[in-house]
């Protein structure tokens, strides 16, 4: 990958970063100016001087949340094993992802088998009982909803 390319990934995947921490910790990541600080490592590992950051300013506006989808949304496990589900939020469209709060996502199981922990968080785990049979999650924030599909087997082959 081209000098670049490999900046312009680094400040994409420095953005999810920032759009993770205002999930988990509440950090504030909004719209207007952000200045993004890199430091870049050679072929040994070596980190550059941290008086030699390479930094870019970047205007973003912030979309409004429009959407939100569980990952994965349908998934096949064995009795008494766990999958991990995790929400995200999206803009009108679905072309960006939009930072959601961990506290005002909710996770429940309408079928009530089977558990789900944590119920409030951007991701739960499911854990199956030994009794096999298609299973249902939902999870809610604000006025948005939506739910995944769990197929408890005995065997996957």
């Amino acid at each position: 990958m081209e000098r670049i390319g490999l900046i312009e990934f680094h400040i994409i995947f420095i953005m999810r970063i920032l759009i993770l921490l205002y999930s988990l910790y509440g950090i504030i990541f909004g719209s207007g100016t952000n200045y993004v600080y890199v430091r870049f490592k050679d072929e040994e590992g070596n980190l550059s001087p941290s008086d030699e950051l390479a930094f870019d300013i970047i205007q973003y506006e912030m979309s409004e949340l429009y959407s939100i989808k569980i990952s994965p949304k349908e998934v096949t496990i064995p009795v008494e094993r766990s999958c991990l589900f995790t929400l995200y939020g999206y803009d009108y469209g679905a072309k960006n992802e939009v930072p959601i709060e961990n506290t005002k996502v909710i996770w429940t199981k309408p079928c009530s088998i089977g558990s789900l922990t944590p119920n409030v968080g951007l991701s739960t785990t499911y854990t199956a009982t030994s009794i096999p049979g298609n299973r249902n999650i939902t999870t809610q924030y604000d006025n948005l909803q939506t739910g995944a599909i769990v197929i408890v087997v005995e065997n996957i082959k």
